[in-house]
Parts: C-alpha cells; sequence; structure tokens
C-alpha cells in the first residue's frame, strides 16, 4: 500500500484542528479522516523519530477516547499487541514497549484501528480471542463468548468431576446445540481428553468457524460438527 507524502502545511493544519477540536464541541467527533492524516505523518516525515510501542499506544488509545470507543485503553492494547504477536500487552517486558514500530507494523496497527473507530467489536477486528486457555478464531457473524460461558463450562466440569464418570469413560459424550464458535464443547474436549462431543448449529458460518476451531486446536477427531436447525428436526419428531 502506498502512503501519501502530506506537506507540511497539511500536517500542520491536521495537527492544528486536532488540538482546536478539544476546545470547540460544534467540530465533528468522529475523524477518521484526520486520524490517517496524523497516522501517515508519522510514517513519511522524516523529522519525526520512529514512533515506539508505547508511543503507538498512546497515541491510539487518545484517538479512540476522543471518538468515545468503548475500552479505548485495552482497544488499543489488544489491537497492538495482535501485530506485534505478543499474547497480551502486559505480557512485554519493559524493554520491549520503547521498541520501534515498523512501517508494515504501523501499517496494519491503522487498518485494524480503523475497524476499531467503526465500532466493531474487538474480537472481530483482531480476529481471536481467548476463552478460558485457548485461544479462538472470531469472524463475525458468528456470536463471540460471553464470560458466563466460561462460567458454564466450570459448571460442567464441576459436575463431571463429582460424578462416577469424570471423562475417564471413552464412551462419554455431550451434546451442544448452537455451537457458534465452538467455545464450550471445544473447551470441554479440551479438559476431558476420553470425551466426545457432538455440536449443532443452523448458521453455515458457525459450522465453518466451529470446525476450524477444533482443527486448529486438535480436538476435531472428538467432534461431530453439524449444520442442523434444530427446531426443524423437533416439528418432524413431532408430525
Amino acid at each position: 500500500m502506498s502512503l501519501p507524502n502530506f506537506s507540511s502545511k497539511t500536517v500542520m493544519a491536521a495537527l492544528l484542528f486536532h488540538k482546536l477540536r478539544k476546545h470547540f464541541r460544534c467540530l465533528p467527533v468522529r475523524h477518521i479522516q484526520l486520524s490517517k492524516i496524523l497516522w501517515h505523518s508519522c510514517l513519511t516525515d522524516k523529522r519525526v523519530s520512529t514512533p515506539t510501542v508505547l508511543g503507538c499506544m498512546a497515541y491510539w488509545r487518545q484517538i479512540f477516547e476522543e471518538n468515545d470507543i468503548p475500552e479505548p485503553q485495552h482497544s488499543a492494547e489488544y489491537i497492538i499487541a495482535h501485530v506485534l504477536r505478543i499474547k497480551t500487552f502486559q505480557s512485554m517486558r519493559s524493554e520491549q514497549i520503547f521498541w520501534p514500530v515498523s512501517a508494515d507494523q504501523k501499517d496494519r496497527i491503522w487498518q485494524l484501528c480503523k475497524k476499531r473507530l467503526q465500532r466493531m467489536p474487538i474480537q472481530y477486528v483482531i480476529e481471536e480471542w481467548d476463552f478460558r486457555e485457548l485461544t479462538l478464531k472470531m469472524k463475525p457473524p458468528v456470536f463471540i463468548p460471553r464470560p458466563e460461558t466460561e462460567e458454564l463450562v466450570n459448571l460442567v466440569l464441576e459436575e463431571f468431576s463429582q460424578s462416577s464418570y469424570p471423562g475417564k469413560n471413552p464412551t462419554s459424550i455431550f451434546l451442544e446445540v448452537g455451537c457458534g464458535s465452538g467455545a464450550l464443547s471445544i473447551s470441554l474436549l479440551h479438559s476431558l481428553p476420553q470425551s466426545h462431543a457432538v455440536a449443532i448449529d443452523k448458521s453455515v458460518d458457525a459450522i465453518k468457524l466451529s470446525l476450524e476451531n477444533a482443527e486448529r486446536l486438535n480436538v476435531h477427531t472428538r467432534a461431530e460438527i453439524l449444520q442442523l436447525d434444530i427446531l426443524t428436526v423437533m416439528k418432524i419428531m413431532v408430525l
């Protein structure tokens, strides 16, 4: 992707607009194009020192705050950590936050932050999310697992541990209706290595994503993931 060479006057005008906007509420709140001008000025103006990881995080946190993006700090941290291929921003060593960010990385950060400025959920922006000890792929329009789903997995595992068949019986099997990303079934299969699962969903997108996650996490041989509308099946059975 070629980047525009903004003149010094353009950059100064954008910076001035950026400062004035804080004082005059009549100016537009959302300024994605302005953000792009300022961001690209860091790429093209050789008088500006190479941005660091910490500088990028601070910059985008401010942009998110000014555009009323929920959880601006976490949004910036998740995106930058994802681009740098680091698990979490907090897991970085102290010296890593001062590392320079390459032009390719800056461009990738911009592309993802642009999506966040359009209020896309952060899970869809970085296309992955942690669920218990696993990292799952996430894609719209498949529902994003809620924290309550992790609590449900814990309850199921607790029930298994107190039963006479705590996953040790190779014939133990469970059914999930409406599997979505496959988070619940895959997490249970990961924690109960001798168990099997049948996961169904009427959405083709959900089935594809569940299959992808099951294969990536190597539990696909113990999972039957099927496209099926359970309500339609129940109606047929009643008839």
